[in-house]
């Protein structure tokens, strides 16, 4: 999160190690029981969770550093509550919060300076209805 805040990046991501096949990492995972099933499990959105095995706190740990990545790289004062969250275990109600405060930031950021773009009224309301029904 540092070394991204400290480049400047223009919207940081975070990816969750996954362990495909025919390669050398997924071969060592797999060849030394580091997998949780197999290279079948990986799911259709492998950024949000792995097959690494891990506790289930390091997982949840990893798994929330991950989804709030983004903010800390934009707002580095926001760490003393990032690592508050990461111990925040999944329910209903913390992943909608987390899902619209994601799908609202990185639609502000991919807007503003990824793929800077003038709107008017018209667009913002019609994209924000499409991102909105887009998969969690």
């Amino acid at each position: 999160m540092h070394l991204n805040t400290e480049a400047k990046v223009k919207y940081g991501h975070a990816f969750l190690f996954q362990p495909y096949p025919a390669t050398e990492l997924g071969e060592f995972t797999e060849q030394n029981g580091h997998m949780n099933g197999s290279f079948e499990d990986i799911g259709a959105i492998a950024w949000d969770s792995s097959i690494i095995i891990r506790d289930d706190k390091e997982k949840l740990y990893m798994e929330n550093f991950q989804r709030w990545f983004a903010l800390g790289v934009e707002y580095p004062w926001l760490e003393p509550l990032i690592r508050l969250a990461i111990k925040v275990p999944h329910n209903k109600l913390t992943d909608s919060l987390y899902w619209w405060i994601h799908k609202l930031f990185k639609g502000y950021a991919i807007t503003h300076r990824v793929h800077p773009i003038k709107l008017n009224m018209r667009t913002i309301l019609k994209q924000m209805v499409h991102f909105l029904r887009l998969e969690a």
